[in-house]
């Protein structure tokens, strides 16, 4: 996936907080509490332009950081 920054900010970096059960039947309970917790994964920087891949049955979050 690639998602390109408009608008003139300059970005210095970006983490996914992504979160991946792997099944449509995965639950949280007393058992396995961080079944579905989320994770951060580094993604790809270039420019204006940032990459990642997101496995399917997954949810996930960019956060950037931007440059003053």
């Amino acid at each position: 996936m690639e998602l390109k920054i408009a608008g003139g900010a300059k970005v210095h970096g970006a983490v996914l907080l992504l979160a991946a059960p792997g099944s449509e039947d995965a639950r949280n309970n007393l058992d396995t509490p961080h079944a579905i917790w989320p994770k951060e994964i580094p993604v790809k920087v270039d420019q204006q332009t940032i990459s990642f891949s997101m496995p399917a049955l997954s949810a996930g979050v960019v956060k950037l950081k931007e440059l003053p």
